[in-house]
């Protein structure tokens, strides 16, 4: 990579951490992360969808396990840290697909397709 180069790419990676939709999904996710009550309803939660996994697998999943585990959800969507980072979420997702269709424009070829990891296994 040429110097001018980098250079562009470190101006272009700081005007992106600059923009608005970036900066809103950075606040949300770092109230979110520190928030202690957060944080906790989200590990009851994995604590929880882990046990219903195991015993879905091994038959012994009841209707209490059920009303739990969707308890546990409906207090998720009613958190407002968790609700405010899902939205930021989407938006930074949105903003950057706007982005990569802007330099696939200017490029003349799928940028993010041709950025895009490599695909392993079967499936990719």
């Amino acid at each position: 990579m040429t110097e001018d180069l980098r250079q562009v790419t470190l101006q272009f990676a700081e005007a992106l951490c600059g923009a608005p939709e970036v900066q809103a999904y950075t606040a949300a996710r770092l109230e979110m992360e520190n928030d202690i009550a957060t944080q906790d309803l989200l590990e009851r939660f994995h604590c929880k969808r882990m046990e219903y996994q195991r015993k879905q697998k091994d038959g012994s999943l009841t209707e209490g396990d059920i009303a739990a585990l969707r308890q546990l959800q409906n207090e998720m969507r009613n958190d407002s840290r968790l609700a405010t980072w899902g939205q930021a979420q989407q938006t930074v997702f949105d903003f950057a697909q706007g982005v990569g269709e802007r330099l696939s424009e200017r490029l003349g070829f799928d940028f993010g397709a041709f950025a895009a990891p490599a695909s392993s296994g079967c499936c990719g």
